[in-house]
């Protein structure tokens, strides 16, 4: 039997073999947060941002809503599912896109969601939203994303317990 009692390793080989696990380990509390957060606001109401029609001042890229959920779904690798109402699509991106029910206050809205890395090696949610429902609906909605991307962000950075040892 051989007793490792000291190691060296280079940062190029920790970052090799314990990079990937970290990342993947902090892209699952986020996509947890981003459900947890969708659930949210099907429990509550809200808003954003609207545009006069052109693509180019939506903050989603798509002049409308049914024109941003026309495009994901032509698009090939987009995969859709519902949480709590809301239709939720998955981009080939990595973003996650959340169209609100019929029944919701601020309907028609869509919000984007993507996991983006700041360059100091810190991770953040970028949150844009395209409502075209009235003021206050999508003012509500607006502040509604801005708390749970709050939330999400402590997540994401608040060390869990380790599970007990065996």
């Amino acid at each position: 039997m051989t007793l490792l009692t000291s190691m060296s390793l280079s940062p190029r080989y920790l970052l090799a073999h314990f990079a990937p696990a970290i990342v993947g380990i902090i892209v699952k509390r986020l996509v947890k947060a981003i459900a947890c957060a969708t659930m949210l606001l099907a429990a509550s109401a809200a808003v954003a941002q609207t545009t006069n029609g052109d693509a180019r001042e939506s903050p989603v890229g798509h002049a409308s809503v049914a024109e941003a959920y026309d495009a994901l779904r032509a698009k090939p690798g987009v995969t859709f599912s519902k949480n709590a109402d809301w239709l939720v699509a998955s981009d080939t991106d990595g973003a996650l896109w959340s169209f609100t029910p019929s029944n919701h206050p601020a309907h028609p809205s869509v919000g984007r969601r993507r996991l983006l890395r700041h360059s100091d090696g810190g991770w953040f949610v970028e949150t844009r939203i395209l409502c075209q429902a009235g003021k206050a609906a999508c003012d509500k909605l607006y502040a509604d994303y801005q708390l749970l991307d709050r939330r999400m962000t402590e997540a994401i950075r608040t060390p869990k317990p380790a599970p007990p040892s065996r």
